[in-house]
């Protein structure tokens, strides 16, 4: 006789959190896109987890763990501001998920280390 084991969908996620070291009583889970813009600081402090969607976080946020699934994207947008996560507890991208900045960063000609106007850099004259 074959018997099989059905476990409820809030189970196998719990079950799936604690691998990934997230409380999940206390998690925010995403499964649809989601913008967090650099002024949003609802999720900040909490246990964050991604799954099947993309979730665009911009400028800088402090989560408690990070916790990005299968399916599960972590970007910005493009342009200045970018990303700047501090994560007080663990981090885990789970094989098929991602944090994908790829040109993603600063505009041509912008950011650090574009150099500013052209001159001398020993302070004298140009020659003559």
């Amino acid at each position: 006789m074959k018997t099989s084991i059905r476990f409820p969908f809030k189970l196998v996620v719990w079950f799936s959190l604690c691998a990934a070291c997230v409380n999940p009583a206390d998690a925010i889970i995403f499964t649809n896109d989601t913008f967090i813009a650099a002024n949003d600081f609802s999720y900040d402090g909490a246990d964050i987890v991604l799954s099947n969607c993309t979730v665009t976080v911009d400028s800088a946020h402090t989560f408690a763990s990070l916790g990005i699934f299968s399916g599960g994207t972590l970007t910005h947008s493009n342009g200045f501001e970018g990303m700047n996560l501090t994560v007080t507890g663990n981090v885990n991208v789970a094989l098929g998920g991602s944090i994908n900045v790829t040109a993603r960063g600063y505009f041509d000609s912008a950011g650090p280390g574009t150099g500013g106007g052209a001159g001398g850099s020993s302070g004298g004259g140009g020659g003559g």
